[in-house]
């Protein structure tokens, strides 16, 4: 889906929407029948460089690798 400016404009921004089919979960995650999200340790985008793992004090930033046709920073 192609995005709009306030007053209606093309963009070159777009939002894609998708429907999960199917997921797999290492045995190592689940405790007592349940997923144990803090043992994964999901990282989580934060804005701008920055990343978080599951703990916040394990703070740290990436760049973004060139291509992609995004804005390069």
């Amino acid at each position: 889906m192609s995005l709009t400016d306030y007053e209606g404009h093309p963009t070159d921004r777009h939002v894609v929407f998708g429907q999960v089919i199917g997921i797999y979960i290492d045995e190592r995650f689940i405790r007592d029948g349940l997923l144990d999200t803090g043992a994964m340790r999901p990282i989580m985008r934060a804005g701008y460089h920055d990343y978080y793992s599951a703990t916040p004090e394990l703070r740290f930033a990436m760049r973004r690798p060139p291509g992609g046709g995004g804005i390069q920073g």
